[in-house]
């Protein structure tokens, strides 16, 4: 069995359209799934020919490219693209039938999901690959264990990515964090140091005018005029 790499990235994300203006689904989202696609076709393709058992026609094109539209909805609804690319990939495996493999879309499905709903999450989808999975590349009898040892590894190595990953992000998510709160902390300090030498520069000026009008009582006026004018 052989497993696609995914090759698309969760951290250049991008605004989704949620104003009616536009698809329910980002160019990064749409690239992704034009790729997984792309290299599920080029799997069905190469690996039917590879085995005579298995045959390529339009039908296993049109069905095995259809189990990438779901990808389209993998940021907003994961485990509901998931889902529905198990069931297509399902029913793909079970009309044509398909060689056995963990192809691109399901790949970049489970790490969507694993990346969304870590934890109980992640292990009720890598449980349903792995069960899907053996259930559709061996139709009419039960598994054996040497069946499910690659399907088992694949989604070991995509779940762990999607693990690693998620947590190298978070990490990186505090850092920023603090990160931004240690410069509005140091802008906050830097700005009260200004305010108190504009304050004390200012006082200082106060009590030499005050200064000066005190020593100009009955000779000049106008001079004291001018100074109380000034303190006001």
């Amino acid at each position: 069995m052989s497993m696609s790499r995914h090759t698309g990235s969760e951290d250049a994300r991008e605004p989704l359209h949620t104003d009616g203006a536009g698809p329910p689904w980002s160019r990064s989202d749409a690239l992704v799934a034009v790729g997984a696609c792309a290299m599920n076709l080029l799997s069905y393709v190469f690996l039917s020919g590879l085995d005579g058992r298995y045959q390529v026609s339009p039908a296993g094109l049109l069905l095995v490219g259809a189990a990438g539209l779901p990808l389209l909805a993998r940021r907003r609804h994961p485990a509901t693209a998931l889902a529905a690319v198990l069931a297509l990939d399902g029913i793909a495996s079970l009309v044509l039938p398909l060689p056995p493999h963990l192809g691109a879309v399901l790949v970049v499905a489970l790490y969507s999901a694993a990346r969304a709903h870590p934890g109980r999450g992640t292990a009720v989808a890598a449980v349903a690959t792995v069960s899907v999975t053996l259930l559709s590349q061996n139709p009419g009898r039960w598994p054996l264990w040497q069946d499910a040892l690659s399907p088992v590894l694949s989604t070991l190595m995509v779940v762990g990515a999607a693990m690693v990953v998620g947590r190298w992000q978070r990490e990186m998510a505090i850092k920023r964090t603090l990160l931004a709160d240690r410069a509005v902390a140091d802008e906050r300090r830097r700005i009260a140091r200004e305010l108190h030498d504009i304050v004390a520069h200012h006082i200082t000026t106060m009590q030499l005018m005050a200064g000066g009008a005190r020593a100009n009582l009955g000779r000049d006026t106008e001079v004291v005029r001018e100074a109380l004018v000034s303190l006001e």
